[in-house]
């Protein structure tokens, strides 16, 4: 470990916050076409159709507890959030 454990955390937690910060304020700029560049449109409305991400109080607690577990792609989680 080059940083150790501590700042290896640091180290990891601030990257996961700055990518999550930039992709959730590129998709409010650029909209539904920055997303489809880099998931597929079919994939997105399959998600949408969703029963579980209709209510946007159930959507906010499944994207809190998805982001926190380990090995989530937390890019498409920040892109449906959006």
């Amino acid at each position: 470990m080059s940083y150790g454990a501590i700042g290896g955390l640091i180290i990891i937690f601030l990257g996961a916050f700055l990518s999550s910060f930039i992709i959730f304020f590129s998709v409010r700029k650029f909209g539904r076409n920055f997303i489809y560049s880099f998931v597929s449109k079919e994939k997105i409305e399959k998600l949408e159709k969703n029963k579980l991400f209709s209510n946007p109080k159930k959507l906010d607690t499944i994207l809190f507890v998805l982001f926190f577990i380990p090995g989530t792609r937390k890019d498409r989680i920040v892109y449906i959030g959006s």
